[in-house]
């Protein structure tokens, strides 16, 4: 007999069970938040193609936001899969080891990183879009200022991240003697509401431009609507921020879950709805035409008129973005100016319809 006795190897549970519904919430949520942006954007780039249109920044921006959201959400899937997210912090000790708490921990570190670049992508993509639609100084540089502090405030939270404990394998393991980090709660709290403050600017810079128009107010009501549903973000933020309180990093495993779940449902709901007036050619596309009247248009022939009849046909003015009119307002410092009908035009035939305006822009700035 051996004097040595055998040393029991721990024995733990893998791979982790799906075995409450906070988890399964996230595994869906996670999901549908890969799935879902990842269709819009290529519709988004679809409705590109059929307007014989490039990328432009506002489209390179939302695929590096589509990147690393996908990369946030694979991110909270492996918490749940391999990190024992959903369960009690000692449960996930005693029943799947220690190395699985170290995991989750990276996993939460990455989590932050992979967040901050989505969301900043997500938000600059928006702001390029408004830049494209309203090229007037007056949104030019509130959307430039805004932009740089997005970027600067975002980069401030990655930097915040990797800074908050000392050493920095603190992060993940609480056990180095002599260790500190400081408080993570409040540092996810004043995140949250720089980043709701950010929202509510973005939602309400093209605001007084939208109201400017000179369109029928239900046309006017539209448009206001379709860039208000940025809302939706902001709710989801503001929710977010509610059960930040209950966070407790000693048990961080089982109180972060819904916190991190709508953490990571943000910047997808943002990266879809920055998609949505890139669509408006894919409903265009299938629309039928509801009037069938001709016109004919007579002249002399030196000047490169012609006399057929021809169906009426629906004028394409799209810009960048695929919408119909570039939504702009005239600067008090333009002009417009129609000439009256040349004096020794063509004498009109009969039955025919003979229309020359010349049109006159000039700017005094």
């Amino acid at each position: 007999m051996s004097s040595n006795e055998d040393q029991v190897v721990p024995q733990f549970e893998s791979p982790i069970p799906i075995e409450n519904g906070k988890q399964l919430s996230m595994v869906v949520v996670c999901t549908l938040s890969i799935v879902i942006p990842s269709v819009f954007v290529g519709l988004r780039l679809y409705a590109r193609t059929m307007t014989s249109r490039s990328l432009g920044m506002s489209d390179y921006f939302i695929l590096i936001g589509l990147v690393f959201n996908i990369g946030l959400q694979i991110d909270c899937l492996l918490m749940v899969l391999h990190g024992g997210f959903g369960f009690h912090l000692m449960d996930v000790a005693q029943r799947f080891g220690p190395d699985t708490l170290t995991y989750f921990f990276k996993a939460i570190m990455a989590f932050c990183i992979l967040w901050n670049v989505a969301i900043c992508f997500s938000k600059l993509s928006v702001l390029w879009l408004y830049t494209t639609l309203m090229p007037m100084k007056k949104m030019l540089y509130p959307a430039a200022g805004l932009g740089i502090f997005i970027i600067l405030w975002n980069t401030g939270n990655i930097l915040g991240q990797l800074l908050i404990c000392k050493p920095f394998a603190m992060n993940w393991d609480q056990t180095i003697p002599g260790g500190k980090c400081g408080s993570q709660r409040d540092f996810y709290f004043v995140m949250g509401v720089f980043n709701i403050i950010t929202d509510v600017l973005i939602l309400g810079l093209p605001m007084p431009f939208l109201y400017s128009l000179h369109l029928p107010m239900m046309k006017k009501l539209v448009l206001i609507g379709m860039f208000a549903i940025g809302i939706m973000t902001c709710a989801i933020s503001i929710y977010r921020q509610i059960t930040l309180p209950g966070l407790d990093f000693r048990d961080m495993t089982y109180t972060g879950l819904l916190a991190t779940l709508f953490s990571a449902l943000e910047p997808a709901v943002a990266i879809t709805l920055a998609c949505i007036p890139y669509l408006r050619p894919l409903l265009g596309r299938f629309a039928t035409p509801t009037t069938t009247s001709n016109y004919k248009i007579t002249g002399d022939k030196s000047i490169g008129r012609s006399s057929r009849a021809r169906a009426f046909e629906e004028l394409n003015d799209a810009d960048g973005s695929g919408s119909e009119v570039q939504l702009q307002t005239m600067d008090p410092g333009f002009s417009v100016e129609a000439s009256p009908p040349q004096s020794n035009a063509t004498k009109p035939r009969k039955n025919t319809i003979v229309v020359e305006r010349k049109w006159e822009v000039s700017s005094s700035v």
